[in-house]
């Protein structure tokens, strides 16, 4: 099992990669965006051990959700076999640049002969522009995230230039050192705020790496401090 990899949302007769998720321990517990489970919480989610073929799928559970923070966290039934990403304890200058890490969101992938197709979606790196941070970012109904627009909210975010592909939500976002920054959240389109903070550009939401680290702190102590003794190493 890879430390990024692909969350697969299982129908009756066909399977989908809706979103992206990254390994946060070394007993397989992951990160990703809260929209993804939040949005069709009646379906089963699956990881893709291997995205370029969704015929076989990996047991996940999840552990707890924030709709506020946009973040997720769950669990990997399998153990990773790649370590975990380690999450930054502070932030790049302004317009460093960092990496985005995802994969494109599939068509539904359906039973033929009793068996499922196989897809090619290999993970896609995306170069990006720290562009900001936010301690009270506001998610208004104007957010486009992936169709799925939430009330009004406020989370602690990372932003970033340009925005990034449909599928790349819950993907993690690395500064120069390898170290995760932000969750990619959504993609900001508002005119006023794309000339306020982006030079009139697009620019992408990504939930900040500390508001992940308060959430493992108010949910999970031990999952915490493992993940902060990490980060501090």
């Amino acid at each position: 099992m890879a430390a990024i990899f692909p969350l697969i949302r299982n129908w009756p007769t066909s399977r989908e990669t809706v979103g992206t998720a990254f390994v946060i321990s070394d007993d397989g517990h992951f990160a990703t965006a809260a929209h993804i489970p939040e949005s069709t919480p009646e379906f089963v989610f699956t990881a893709a051990p291997n995205p370029e073929d969704l015929k076989s799928t990996a047991a996940i559970e999840w552990l707890f959700i924030s709709p506020q923070y946009d973040l997720a966290v769950g669990k990997l039934v399998a153990k990773p076999t790649d370590s975990p990403l380690v999450l930054a304890i502070s932030l790049p200058e302004m317009d460093a640049p960092v990496e985005a890490f995802g994969f494109p969101a599939s068509p539904a992938t359906f039973f033929r002969d009793g068996k499922y197709l196989q897809i090619a979606r290999p993970m896609i790196r995306r170069k990006a522009t720290f562009r900001g941070y936010s301690a009270d970012y506001n998610i208004g109904p104007s957010s486009d995230i992936h169709g799925f627009n939430y009330a009004a909210r406020k989370m602690t975010a990372v932003l970033t230039s340009p925005p990034f592909p449909e599928g790349f939500s819950g993907g993690p976002v690395m500064d120069a050192r390898g170290r995760v920054i932000g969750v990619n959240s959504s993609t900001q389109s508002d005119r006023a705020l794309m000339v306020r903070l982006n030079n009139g550009n697009p620019f992408a939401v990504n939930a900040g790496a500390d508001a992940l680290m308060n959430l493992l702190q108010l949910k999970d102590r031990p999952l915490f401090d493992r993940v902060l003794a990490a980060a501090k190493s």
